[in-house]
């Protein structure tokens, strides 16, 4: 057999066998004479030794799911953690663009916490994007890490929030200034506070701040009422959605959103 049949002969059977995927590996004894053009030579080809390929398996489809909840579900949802008990309207923010900063005893994983959430949420907002964050407290929306001892000097009726533990630790204050031209907003976190509890309540004030300002009564969801994740759900994030599409706007009461939801 001379070089260019051995070859017709090889590449034949590897088509069969990505085809039919049935074969994994055959041997082909390659010819001890030279290659019939001399200026062409296999890379690193032996005359008389066996080469041995294998055909890797064709994979099966990928199987895709929808989403795990109904409309109904997602509509419970959303008037839960935007409304909650008290809320008679909706809050978000109508800025096409958030600068958020951070400021006080902060930590790279802090930033990084906040920026992974953060292209997340521009991922899925239809109406406002969130910048980078930066380093500073000069901003339209600032997380400051400040001591315990900080918040006894707090006036409760000048905040939007307080949010205190069952032991009574407060987690977080969010505050509003209108004393500058352009009304600023602070959450104000424990410096003391570590590890995935400093994560959740971090990414809980922010969400306070942006609107989500209720509580689920799903334990999977972020924002259960006793908390005990990091991590958002399908369904949090297609509540996030809803929340900054263009269906509805700051200010909207609760009548006229389960209108829209129906």
């Amino acid at each position: 057999m001379d070089h260019r049949l051995a070859q017709a002969v090889l590449i034949g059977v590897v088509a069969l066998c990505m085809v039919t995927a049935g074969c994994v590996s055959f041997n082909i004894t390659m010819p001890s004479s030279g290659p019939t053009n001399p200026n062409l030579s296999p890379v690193n080809a032996t005359p008389g030794v066996t080469a041995t390929l294998t055909a890797s398996p064709i994979p099966s489809p990928i199987p895709t799911t929808g989403p795990v909840f109904s409309k109904s579900q997602l509509s419970q949802h959303f008037e839960d953690i935007v409304f909650g008990n008290s809320g008679t309207v909706l809050k978000r923010w109508e800025k096409p663009v958030i600068k958020v900063g951070i400021a006080g005893d902060y930590t790279g994983e802090d930033i990084d916490t906040l920026n992974n959430f953060i292209m997340q949420f521009n991922n899925v907002s239809a109406t406002a994007k969130i910048t980078p964050v930066y380093e500073s407290e000069d901003q339209e929306l600032t997380i400051r890490y400040v001591p315990p001892s900080y918040f006894r000097a707090v006036d409760e009726s000048s905040t939007n929030l307080i949010s205190r533990s069952p032991d009574g630790r407060i987690n977080f204050v969010d505050q509003t200034n209108n004393l500058t031209w352009s009304p600023k907003n602070t959450v104000y976190l424990d410096s003391e506070i570590t590890g995935d509890r400093r994560e959740y309540w971090l990414l809980r004030g922010l969400l306070f701040d942006l609107g989500f300002q209720g509580t689920a009564g799903n334990p999977d969801s972020f924002f259960y009422y006793a908390p005990v994740t990091t991590n958002l759900t399908d369904m949090d994030w297609a509540a996030i959605n809803m929340m900054y599409s263009r269906k509805f706007s700051a200010g909207d009461d609760l009548n006229s959103v389960r209108s829209i939801l129906l």
